[in-house]
């Protein structure tokens, strides 16, 4: 899957967050909470560099026993987080499709 887009918005908190969609408009992950527009932009960047490497990618099982995984930067900070998926399966498919996504994705304002 190509052709991926970041969507950058403000939460109802008034932080500024972003997500990535895949081309269909499924949501594929959400980035954590930043103060600022400018903040959230340089995470952007940050997922952009980080999402080809697969150790950049950590994977756990919640408290509902689905898989989530995480994108950190090289700092250790967390960029994305994912939905919940059912199997281990998946949720690696799912990170195979984050990294896909990534390389051509447009940033949308929604501001």
């Amino acid at each position: 899957m190509s052709g991926g887009k970041f969507e950058l918005y403000r939460d109802r908190e008034g932080s500024y967050r972003f997500r990535l969609k895949a081309a269909n408009g499924a949501v594929m992950a959400e980035s954590v909470a930043y103060e600022n527009q400018v903040s959230a932009s340089s995470g952007i960047r940050n997922v952009l560099k980080s999402a080809s490497y697969l150790h950049q990618f950590t994977m756990h099982v919640g408290d509902d026993l689905k898989y989530y995984f995480q994108l950190v930067a090289d700092s250790g900070e967390p960029l994305l987080h994912s939905q919940g998926y059912s199997t281990h399966a998946s949720a690696a498919s799912g990170i195979e499709a984050i990294k896909r996504a990534v390389h051509n994705a447009k940033i949308e304002n929604m501001d």
